[in-house]
């Protein structure tokens, strides 16, 4: 991982977090496994990541502070730095998941609205540990693996990044056939 594609995903969750409750006005912490950041664990290469993360990612985040802990990494993003991710334009399928979560909707229900609002979506029924469908983009929509279930009759979500995803041992994304 670099350091670009750590704020990518630090900026992602923190807007996920906003569009379901709102800014919080205040810092936000994070936590992603070790895995996410290297997928060897290595403390040297992933301490020398988070430094870099740290310095770069300061002029629009402000005063990162990135802790190794047992098993994972806690990134606290300041105040300042969630206002900025506010102004961000958040992405069209994390507000489609999201609101489909809150209103309700049915997986038949989110399926057709993919299939209307994303034709470059891939949608593939599995049978994964609690969840029964995956959606990604192939076209560049949207960077992350939606695994999609419901839980209680209600539709539910996890979001992942692909080397997350993959890491878990659920396979690599190309190596079935695939449905739209």
């Amino acid at each position: 991982m670099e350091p670009g594609e750590l704020e990518e995903l630090v900026v992602s969750t923190i807007q996920e977090t906003q569009v379901k409750l709102g800014e919080s006005g205040g810092a936000e912490s994070l936590y992603l496994p070790l895995s996410s950041i290297d997928p060897d664990e290595d403390p040297a290469a992933i301490r020398g990541l988070l430094d870099r993360f740290e310095e770069e990612a300061r002029p629009r985040l402000g005063d990162v502070v990135c802790d190794v802990l047992e098993g994972r990494v806690r990134i606290t993003v300041p105040e300042e730095g969630g206002r900025y991710v506010a102004g961000l334009p958040v992405s069209p399928v994390l507000r489609l998941m999201v609101d489909s979560v809150m209103d309700g909707s049915s997986v038949d229900d989110l399926k057709g609205k993919l299939a209307e609002g994303f034709p470059g979506h891939v949608w593939r029924d599995v049978d994964g540990d609690g969840f029964e469908h995956i959606v990604f983009f192939e076209d560049g929509t949207d960077p992350s693996v939606y695994c999609i279930g419901t839980e209680c009759c209600r539709l539910v979500y996890h979001r992942f990044s692909r080397r997350d995803y993959e890491a878990f041992g659920f396979g690599p994304l190309r190596s079935a056939p695939w449905t739209a």
